[in-house]
């Protein structure tokens, strides 16, 4: 484990644009899958009030508050170092496009 600690230490600084890009990008997919959860955790019913007719209806709802009450809390953990900026800015990149796709082919 120590030889991991010292690799990453060691490793190469992050620039502040690559820095600024991985927080901006991380924040957006945050947001990209609270709306795709929020999408598909609506009740199938045509109200929110007749989601008691349906019992699969208010687990769906159950369900999907408390996984978007997890990610939105995300949005207030910070990120642990800066090796961990570059890989939300590069993962961002082909995650955010493929998440938009997703949001648009529920909607």
């Amino acid at each position: 484990m120590a030889l991991f600690r010292e690799a990453n230490e060691a490793g190469r600084p992050v620039s502040p644009g690559v820095r600024i890009m991985g927080l901006v990008l991380r924040l957006l997919i945050i947001l990209a899958l609270l709306v795709l959860t929020a999408r598909v955790s609506a009740p199938q019913s045509k109200s929110l009030w007749s989601v008691y007719e349906a019992p699969l209806d208010l687990l769906r709802l159950v369900l999907g508050m408390s996984v978007g009450i997890f990610i939105g809390a995300q949005m207030f953990v910070g990120v642990p170092n800066n090796e961990a900026c570059r890989t939300w800015a590069y993962l961002g990149m082909i995650v955010l496009p493929f998440t938009i796709i997703c949001i648009l082919g529920v909607w």
